[in-house]
């Protein structure tokens, strides 16, 4: 029983920590595509 609480535990411990590394992820990979937008449309400006 104590075993299988602590096993529950770390697995929703892992659990929690996986789709907190999936939402910064995510985030991350979010802010690169605007900024590497943002120095496209900052760069075709800059040729116009």
């Amino acid at each position: 029983m104590i075993f299988n609480a602590i096993y529950g535990g770390k697995s929703l411990f892992i659990r929690k920590t996986s789709i907190k590394f999936v939402l910064y992820h995510l985030i991350i990979s979010n802010m690169k595509q605007k900024t590497l937008s943002f120095q496209m449309k900052f760069r075709i400006s800059v040729m116009l």
